[in-house]
């Protein structure tokens, strides 16, 4: 399982984002079975998207942490 750290960003900001990209993932019959990405915020939960390769999932990430936090940097 790959495991990607978003750094910098709001906890509820990457919960809605992972939510967001899950139901237009599957809306286009791409379900995946686990990958977790979990923000730097204290006592944040771990998102679960899905199972992807490790280039895949660390693509999502920097999208993710581009888009809410403006800091590209990906640790996976």
């Amino acid at each position: 399982m790959e495991e990607v750290v978003l750094t910098n960003s709001p906890r509820q900001d990457a919960e809605c984002a992972m939510r967001e990209l899950r139901v237009a993932l599957e809306a286009r019959g791409i379900a995946f079975p686990v990958v977790r990405l979990h923000t730097c915020v204290p006592d944040a939960p771990l998102v679960e998207l899905g199972r992807v390769r490790p280039e895949t999932a660390r693509a999502l990430a920097r999208a993710l942490v581009g888009e809410l936090s403006g800091d590209d940097r990906v640790r996976g």
